[in-house]
């Protein structure tokens, strides 16, 4: 069995600004401010810890007495009703075709390793009509540091898998160096993909095992992947 871990945002869709709508939002909310942010540096990064950055530069503290779990909690809320409005949200080139392609293997399982709290990597994948190809993952909402959530998503798999199969090779998605970075902390195979915010040439100086510049020729390039 070969098991692969996708991350979303840049990787599968861009939410055509919705996430930075919904935080704007929660912010206004929760701290009773609205910080009219214009651009958040969110590339790789778990959603923990953006809010973490987010409490620094916004309120020039962390977050105090419950407001990290009040923030996810309206941010979910409010990214649920800002995707449906969100008229630049995107399936990224290939995305769909690969995933469909992979799942109709009966020897490919797919799962998460993403940064997004669970709840709205879910919301997210069911606005790209995606949600039904992944089984389980490792998500933001379990550890705000990249390398762990990756960890427990790999361990859902192997799970999910069941004993007795065994595991031919895993694989992890990104369109990140720190989706890289993970792949190889958990002793995956990475696929990067120039298709988010980060550059080729940056993809390619992190030396993943794969690079593509959009998963169209992930697509086209599958028997490689799964024999490399």
């Amino acid at each position: 069995m070969h098991l692969f871990l996708f991350d979303i945002d840049g990787t599968l869709l861009l939410t055509g600004g919705a996430g930075l709508t919904a935080v704007n939002r929660t912010f206004k909310e929760v701290c009773g401010i609205d910080p009219e942010l214009k651009f958040i540096e969110a590339s790789g990064k778990t959603d923990p810890l953006i809010l973490f950055e987010l409490f620094a530069q916004v309120m020039r503290r962390r977050p105090q007495n419950g407001e990290l779990e009040r923030f996810r909690e309206v941010y979910e809320s409010s990214m649920a009703e800002e995707l449906p409005r969100a008229s630049h949200f995107r399936v990224l080139a290939g995305a769909a075709e690969f995933v469909e392609l992979l799942s109709k293997r009966s020897d490919v399982m797919l799962g998460l390793a993403t940064g997004n709290f669970e709840k709205t990597a879910w919301q997210k994948l069911k606005r790209a009509g995606l949600e039904g190809y992944f089984k389980f993952g490792g998500f933001g909402s379990d550890s705000p540091i990249r390398r762990e959530l990756t960890r427990i998503g790999l361990e859902r798999g192997i799970k999910h898998i069941g004993g007795g199969i065994k595991i031919n090779g895993v694989y992890v998605v990104g369109d990140t160096i720190h989706d890289i970075d993970c792949g190889r902390f958990i002793g995956a195979k990475t696929v990067a993909v120039a298709s988010g915010f980060v550059s080729a040439e940056e993809l390619k100086a992190a030396q993943p095992d794969f690079f593509f510049p959009s998963l169209v020729e992930a697509e086209k390039a599958l028997t490689t992947i799964l024999c490399g």
